[in-house]
């Protein structure tokens, strides 16, 4: 990716129809990736996927800093690791996006057409919004809190009809049920040496579920998060 890229993004599988209220959101530094369908997803369900954080993969690179800044990046990568390679006739290996299709389709391996379908009908938003310096940092309270505060932003312009978090620990638990006023939770057995859990978002009238995954870069059978956790989420 150019650097000179990172600040504009168009493209035939992404819809920018919300960005002059992502624009209004003070906090926000990543734009969400919205599939050009999400919009139009009106008997079908609409689902928000949430990462944790970017990281930086050479701080000692300025071209990488300002990839990693820039307010497009979260798209571009996106594009990159969901679509890219196959609409160029092939299938990148990347386990996280992999399985986070298997996980929310319940299908191994995903057609062309249908992984193309998958990523122009659902959101992708970062939580934190500055990237780490490296693979080692980790956010801060303070990253959290504030992310969550534009989560729920994010959340009551795209109006999901469910939020999958790719992450289970405590400290971004902690954060999302603070900004949202949430006192309990439900948690199910372990998978994978992770705990899931669910939280009900109450907002605008609202009742929204979020499931909170491991992370499905590794150790991650995919087929016990889809029959144990995700599918009775799936309408």
């Amino acid at each position: 990716m150019a650097s000179e890229d990172v600040d504009y993004f168009q493209n035939e599988h992404h819809d920018n129809y919300f960005d002059n209220d992502f624009d209004k959101i003070n906090e926000l530094t990543y734009l969400p990736w919205v599939g050009s369908k999400y919009k139009g997803l009106y008997n079908k369900q609409k689902i928000l996927v949430i990462a944790e954080s970017v990281y930086n993969w050479d701080e000692n690179s300025q071209h990488a800093w300002a990839s990693v800044n820039g307010r497009n990046f979260s798209r571009h990568v996106v594009h990159k690791h969901g679509l890219y390679h196959t609409v160029s006739g092939g299938v990148e290996n990347a386990p996280t996006y992999r399985n986070l299709e298997r996980s929310l389709s319940g299908q191994r391996n995903l057609s062309p057409e249908a992984r193309v379908e998958f990523w122009s009908s659902i959101a992708f938003q970062q939580h934190v919004q500055r990237p780490m310096r490296n693979k080692k940092e980790r956010p801060s309270p303070e990253d959290y809190e504030k992310g969550s505060r534009v989560l729920k932003d994010i959340i009551s312009i795209t109006k999901p009809d469910l939020c999958v978090y790719m992450g289970t620990d405590w400290r971004k638990l902690s954060a999302i049920m603070d900004v949202f006023g949430i006192q309990e939770i439900k948690q199910y057995s372990k998978i994978n040496g992770a705990i899931p859990k669910k939280l009900t978002l109450e907002l605008q009238g609202s009742t929204i579920p979020l499931i909170m995954i491991k992370h499905p870069n590794r150790f991650f059978s995919w087929d016990k998060w889809f029959n144990e956790v995700i599918k009775d989420e799936i309408k």
